[in-house]
């Protein structure tokens, strides 16, 4: 009923804006007669008499009613006919507007989902242009669109809603034995079978599955008897009759596909057939299908790599025998996704070198391996998943924009630090917003592998040019291990390169590096990848001028990438990036080297560049280096043309280079881009995947740059509530509630019952009074009493964890690497452990239990809860219950809570909870409590939460973010430690505490300075100040000036200094 009334609103909108507008302007006069005839420019020469300016509204208002209701009709007739409207240029803005508006009166039409979905289910992410909820503003859920290559991250859905039996459920839905159950639609000829799931509308359904959200009727007339009298009440489970859906785009219908590794029936369904709901019918045209082994298709759960498989359609004869060759293989259909999957490197012609270079000798993988590897339909825990693309991660971030992911990675936590350099004892970084989740994830994921191979290349060009001339480049290769340069000319280059004439190879350096030489190529940009994996990038400065034609969305995409890459790549600093028609949502990527410019009539830094009258100017390198990169709009042409020749007219370094999308001038360099995102570059002679970036992606990576660069440092959170007594008494970091402790002194001493008992005088050459409120707060009798009743085992569990493999129980490490060791069978998890332990990690972090559907957004299928499991097995028996430590679902006691069967792991030592157990203890005993700090700081064995399986432990993002938190809590509690070591002399125990803080946190002023108070106190006063110069006073994160101090830093420093007045210490 909701979705219905807010179709009927946005209906009614649009009738009062094409209908009522004019019947209002009608009724005050201002008729387009009245407008037409009125004699306006008499009376802009004559005296007011009052009656201009509302004239002069007047046709405003006909002006704007005659676009508005053209933009209607363009937008009503393209969702009639299931088709994307075109874009009317200078009209972006209304015609999105009107766009929604259609988008939503359409559901007026639609049927319904259950009233609780229709409250929570919120709109999909896309990576579509256009019609299309921005990715800005959707959650992480949603249903796949065969028009648009859409991403749904989990559901971050908090709360359980009760459902008709009394039960609970997060999702708001009945469990499918609470629905009352209706008769399945009767086969009938013609149709195909579709099982509704949860939250589906015959809406979303007849899109999905018809190519037309307005063909619903036809499934409500085939499915009468289903449907029942109510056809907008769609019950999970019922199953209903399609009319066959219509051909894949491009004429063809049907083919094979041969399974890769990583391949997922769904996918492939995604790929080929634009839904993975369709991923059946691939199942039912297969099963007739004799694969090399003799087998046939019979279980959609195991694929194996080398399998053909019949796309639905025709294609394949009923009984195709796999030997390597075909007698008959049509070309598969193109899929409607905007980001295409990269086509097979078997059916697709690999890289063609640049002219002159010998080609790389790489074997090419036989469709049709020796051995038969299995591989699950859905993402499983093996060695295959590390492939898969999981489904909130945006495409134009993998792949071939896997460095564009690196350098948007290192710019977030550049930036993310240096916020965090404001961050006051007892506070942490707010995390990037819930809506920013599926593009941090992504870069998370993806940028976190490509960094150290971003690194390397600037590294190794850098070092090549040091000390002498550029080679001329036309272009880089870069593979898993090796950097591959392909000349323009022939060149010698030293060791360690290796190769002759125009092709040189060097691996990549391994671990982190970097160079201080400048750097050689600065607009070097990716341009895509080859069907071996390989990336490869052109120096757009030696290209001049660059046109990307064909399909416009995709040659759009790929400009945006360039823009993206040049905003952030670590080598492109002196690049200041000009874009023109492609709006301002990247300016916010890099605001100091992103201009975004309305017309081409500003564009006066680019004439100035390449002003050749100067002979001063033109002798010398530019100072500056600019890209300009343009749309074709109507005053663009012109203007690319004659920057375009100045820059190849230009008798030495330009420093200027030209993108221009859409249109070839004389002097440029032409590429092409095909609507399924292939790009050919002949002159290089490159036929790759394109790179590129959607609008909504482009909004997304410059909303999460911007968010770190404002990340404001807030209070530590409450943690979500805890079963376990001891802490629900403290923050999400340990410390105890503000509202079981008392307000320290200003000026007196604390006493006994504070961790810190001395005045703030005590203490002032290390911390500030608001640093001893926030942690060394007066602790009252009924708080120290009510912390010792409830952490009466954390001794006997603190001596059980040290015992190390001897432990009793199985152990998870988060304050460190992450590792877990189970008293169970370790022959489940000993080629997974990785993947299993992230699962642990899922359980023992959800303390109130987690429900199937949640395993299930785990890992995206229900064979999560089988290997939940195998996860069981490897934990063992609990003595102390005599069951497993996972306890059947059924009778856990957070089942019991909620009334709905949950998971949860009981009894598990979690190096996190013993921390913030021992802090809180050690907070209640006042000055007694030094030591179960100190014990807390001995658990931290690196940067928490560091070295996890890569995408598994992506939910963190929607907790109470521990490993956000954990850092700054063990440099709070190092901060205490240290702080009262050294007021007592104790700089041995100052230093060890010191240690475990720059093991958790090396970068943050809190650490810093407690590093040079150590120091100071060590007699090591040089290296004190150099320390306290180059870390805090000349330091910066990134290619910027060093920030102003944060007022705890300068308050500080001031301190030290007088402190060596006063005592004649250091210089």
């Amino acid at each position: 009923m909701t979705t219905r009334l807010r179709g009927l609103g946005a209906a009614l909108t649009l009738l009062a804006l094409t209908v009522g507008v004019p019947v209002m302007l009608v009724a005050i006069g201002s008729g387009p007669v009245d407008v037409v005839t009125a004699p306006v420019w008499r009376r802009l020469l004559a005296p007011d008499d009052g009656t201009l300016v509302p004239t002069m509204i007047g046709a405003a208002a006909w002006v704007a009613w005659v676009v508005l209701t053209v933009l209607v009709a363009v937008e009503v007739v393209a969702a009639a006919r299931g088709i994307d409207a075109p874009h009317l240029r200078g009209l972006r803005a209304p015609q999105g507007a009107v766009r929604n508006l259609v988008a939503v009166a359409g559901l007026l039409f639609a049927g319904t989902p259950m009233a609780a979905h229709a409250l929570a289910a919120p709109a999909p992410v896309v990576t579509h242009t256009g019609d299309l909820p921005s990715l800005l503003s959707a959650p992480l859920t949603g249903a796949v669109s065969p028009t648009v290559a859409a991403v749904y991250p989990p559901s971050t859905a908090t709360g359980p809603a009760v459902t008709g039996g009394g039960t609970m459920s997060p999702s708001g839905m009945p469990s499918a034995d609470e629905l009352p159950s209706r008769a399945p639609a009767p086969h009938v000829p013609g149709t195909t079978s579709y099982t509704v799931m949860r939250g589906d509308s015959l809406w979303q359904i007849a899109k999905d599955h018809l190519g037309n959200p307005l063909r619903y009727p036809e499934i409500v007339a085939l499915n009468e008897a289903a449907l029942g009298a109510d056809p907008d009440f769609l019950l999970p489970g019922t199953v209903l009759a399609l009319p066959t859906p219509p051909a894949p785009p491009g004429g063809t219908s049907g083919g094979t596909h041969i399974v890769k590794p990583g391949d997922t029936l769904s996918q492939i369904a995604a790929d080929e057939l634009g839904s993975a709901k369709r991923y059946p019918e691939i199942l039912e045209a297969s099963k007739n299908t004799v694969q090399a082994d003799g087998d046939t298709l019979t279980d959609p759960d195991l694929i194996h790599p080398g399998d053909v498989l019949t796309i639905p359609g025709g294609g394949t004869s009923a009984e195709t025998h796999v030997d390597g060759t075909f007698d008959h293989t049509p070309e598969a259909p193109q899929s409607a996704l905007a980001r295409p999957v990269r086509p097979d490197p078997v059916a697709e012609n690999d890289v063609v070198p640049p002219q002159g270079t010998p080609p790389t000798t790489e074997a090419t993988p036989s469709p049709t391996p020796p051995a038969r590897a299995a591989t699950s339909h859905v993402s499983t825990a093996d060695a295959d998943d590390e492939q898969r693309r999981p489904s909130w991660m945006l495409p134009g971030l993998t792949g071939s924009g896997s460095l564009l992911a690196a350098a948007l990675l290192v710019t977030v936590r550049a930036r993310r630090r240096t916020q965090a350099r404001l961050r006051e004892p007892g506070q942490t970084l707010a995390p990037p917003p819930p809506a920013l989740r599926a593009v941090d994830r992504t870069v998370t994921v993806v940028g976190e592998d490509a960094a150290d191979r971003l690194a390397a290349i600037d590294t190794v060009l850098r070092d090549l040019c040091a000390s002498r001339t550029r080679p001329a480049l036309d272009a880089v290769e870069v593979t898993a291990t090796a950097v591959v340069l392909h000349l323009a000319e022939d060149d010698d280059l030293p060791a360690p390169w290796t190769g002759a004439g125009r092709r040189w190879t060097r691996d990549l350096p391994a671990g982190p590096s970097a160079s201080a030489a400048p750097a050689p190529y600065p607009m070097l940009v990716t341009l895509g990848a080859d069907g071996t994996d390989h990336l490869w990038l052109a120096d757009l400065e030696r290209l001049g001028t660059l046109a990307v034609m064909g399909d416009e969305p995709q040659a759009a995409a790929l400009a945006r990438s360039m823009v993206a890459e040049l905003a952030m790549n670590p080598w492109a600093g002196r690049v200041i990036v000009h874009t023109l028609g492609l709006g301002d949502a990247l300016a916010s990527l890099t605001p100091t080297r992103v201009q975004t410019h309305i017309d081409a009539t500003d564009l006066g830094t680019l004439r100035a560049a390449l002003d050749t009258t100067d002979p001063a100017v033109v002798e010398h390198e530019p100072d500056a280096l600019h890209v300009l990169v343009a749309t074709t709009e109507e005053d663009t042409d012109s203007v690319a043309e004659q920057l375009s020749m100045a820059v190849a007219a230009h008798p030495r370094r330009p420093g200027v280079a030209i993108v221009v999308v859409g249109s070839a001038p004389d002097h440029a360099v032409t590429a092409t881009v095909t609507g399924d995102g292939r790009l050919a570059l002949p002159s290089l002679g490159l036929n790759l995947t394109a790179a590129g970036l959607t609008d909504d992606e482009a909004a997304a990576s410059a909303a999460l740059a911007a968010a770190a660069e404002d990340a404001a440092c807030v209070p530590i959170p409450r943690p979500a509530e805890s079963p376990d007594p001891a802490l629900s008494l403290v923050d999400a970091a340990g410390a105890l509630r503000v509202e079981v402790v008392e307000v320290r002194p200003v000026s007196d001493a604390a006493g006994p019952t504070s961790l810190l008992a001395g005045t703030a005088a005590d203490y002032a050459a290390v911390a500030t009074p608001a640093d001893l409120a926030s942690l060394a707060p007066v602790v009252p009798a009924t708080t120290r009493d009510n912390v010792e009743a409830a952490t009466t085992t954390l001794d006997a569990d603190l001596a059980d964890w040290l015992q190390g493999d001897g432990c009793s129980r199985p152990r998870l490490m988060l304050l460190g690497p992450i590792t877990a060791h189970g008293k169970g069978s370790d022959d489940a998890v000993s080629k997974r452990r990785p993947y299993f332990t992230a699962l642990l990690g899922f359980l023992a972090l959800h303390p109130n239990g987690v429900t199937s559907e949640d395993i299930e957004q785990f890992g995206g299928h229900e064979k999560c809860r089988t290997n939940v499991g195998l996860v069981r097995a490897w934990l063992g028996s609990n003595p102390r219950t005599g069951t497993t430590y996972i306890p059947d679902a059924r009778v856990t006691r957070a089942a019991r809570l909620a009334g709905e069967p949950r998971y949860q792991v009981d009894d598990l030592l979690i190096d996190w909870d013993l921390f913030r157990k021992l802090r809180a203890r050690g907070e209640a005993r006042g000055v007694d409590g030094i030591d179960d700090l100190i014990c807390a700081l001995d658990l931290v064995t690196g940067r928490p939460f560091s070295h996890g399986h890569r995408n598994a432990w992506a939910w963190l993002d929607s907790t109470d973010r521990p490993d956000l938190i954990a850092p700054h809590a063990i440099a709070d509690v190092a901060h205490i430690v240290i702080t009262r070591a050294l007021a007592e002399g104790d700089v041995t125990l100052a230093r060890l505490a010191l240690g475990q803080a720059l093991l958790a946190e090396a970068d943050g002023d809190v650490t810093v300075l407690d590093h040079a108070a150590v120091l100071d106190a060590e007699g090591e006063h040089s290296a004190s100040d150099q320390l306290r110069r180059e870390r805090l006073i000349d330091w910066s994160e990134d290619d910027r000036p060093p920030i102003d101090l944060p007022p705890r830093t300068a308050a500080l420093l001031d301190a030290t200094d007088r402190h060596r007045a006063r005592t004649g210490g250091g210089r």
